[in-house]
């Protein structure tokens, strides 16, 4: 009887919460997370069988902490210029060393990871040159770089434009304003690696916007964790 009570109980307060939501947020949620498990599944698919990453400018973003969890990579490094969000996350993360650096000069060895891993960290780079020391740098610690950027919200318009205006800009004070297009990303990107890396770009939408990625792999290096 407990049992069933409380099954009924959390039927109600399902119920009362969805009476407040439109049809319409119900789909943006239940979109958001069947979005966020296929970015999920981009991630696994470009990280293999590596055993270390580091995410170079991780902030409060523990999206690379968990998934390198769930892949039980043997080393997983979370760097941020600013110490202030890593304590945030610090506490909760035994297994992840945290460290305070700028990612424009990574004190790292070199090649000592697998992948380095950036996320929408290119549109807060000050100008062009900190932009190309940060990749160029983490070209130098990691054998494969991942970098996802999301595209310029005046581009793809719409609720994305709205929420970068209002909410970031307005509401957070968000600074990152740097913005690139599509093509201006990859003119960087090549520009930056294409003599030593092999290229393979990708793009990714949910509600928040176009994300796009950039799968750098060093010629003749590892791949997949193993040497090609």
């Amino acid at each position: 009887m407990i049992y069933i009570a409380y099954i009924f109980r959390v039927y109600f307060i399902i119920t009362f919460i969805l009476s407040f939501l439109s049809l319409s947020m119900v789909g943006e949620i239940f979109y958001s997370i069947v979005k966020k498990k296929e970015y999920q599944q981009i991630m696994k698919q470009m990280i293999g069988n590596s055993k270390s990453i580091i995410d170079v400018s991780c902030g409060e973003d523990n999206f690379i902490f968990d998934l390198g969890k769930e892949l039980g990579l043997n080393l997983v490094v979370g760097n941020d210029i600013s110490w202030s969000q890593i304590e945030m996350l610090d506490d909760k993360y035994d297994d992840v060393i945290f460290t305070n650096h700028n990612a424009a000069s990574l004190p790292f060895k070199e090649k000592i990871f697998d992948i380095a891993y950036c996320s929408n960290t290119l549109h807060h780079m000050p100008n062009k040159k900190s932009l190309v020391n940060m990749l160029e740098n983490m070209s130098k610690v990691a054998t494969k770089i991942i970098i996802t950027e999301i595209e310029n919200p005046e581009i793809t318009g719409g609720f994305p434009k709205w929420l970068n205006k209002n909410w970031y800009i307005g509401y957070l004070k968000d600074v990152g304003g740097a913005y690139l297009s599509e093509s201006q990303f990859k003119i960087i990107i090549n520009d930056t690696f294409k003599s030593h890396f092999k290229i393979e770009y990708k793009t990714f939408k949910n509600i928040m916007g176009t994300y796009l990625i950039a799968e750098i792999t060093r010629k003749g290096g590892r791949k997949n964790g193993k040497k090609d």
